[in-house]
């Protein structure tokens, strides 16, 4: 990416990060390895660097296994005292659709104030 951009780069794994990453509580730890980096990618959003991310080999999350994606940007709804946190990305092959939660049909989590 240095030599793609002329800028300094940097990477990070949710699956790779000492801090939080414990095999024997992957759920909770994968939770605030995910907190972790949304920090580390809102922060870079706000700075407006060019950004992408991948899938790993496998992934219960509707996206294409190991395939690249384009960061578009990030986003913190407070619906009702209820936080969520979400980050926009994009297939550049624009092939297949993402079917999981927030998917674009999804018609339970999109509320007006969603929107």
């Amino acid at each position: 990416m240095y030599a793609l951009l002329g800028s300094p780069t940097e990477s990070y794994s949710m699956y790779s990060d000492p801090i939080n990453y414990n095999p024997s509580n992957k759920k909770g730890t994968l939770l605030s390895a995910a907190n972790t980096a949304f920090t580390l990618i809102d922060s870079a959003n706000s700075k407006d660097y060019v950004m992408g991310c991948s899938t790993g080999l496998e992934n219960d999350y509707g996206l294409v296994v190991g395939h690249a994606y384009t960061l578009i940007g990030t986003y913190i709804l407070n619906e009702g005292g209820k936080i969520t946190k979400l980050i926009k990305i994009r297939n550049p092959w624009a092939i297949d659709h993402y079917d999981g939660n927030w998917n674009d049909n999804d018609l339970k989590r999109w509320t007006p104030y969603a929107k």
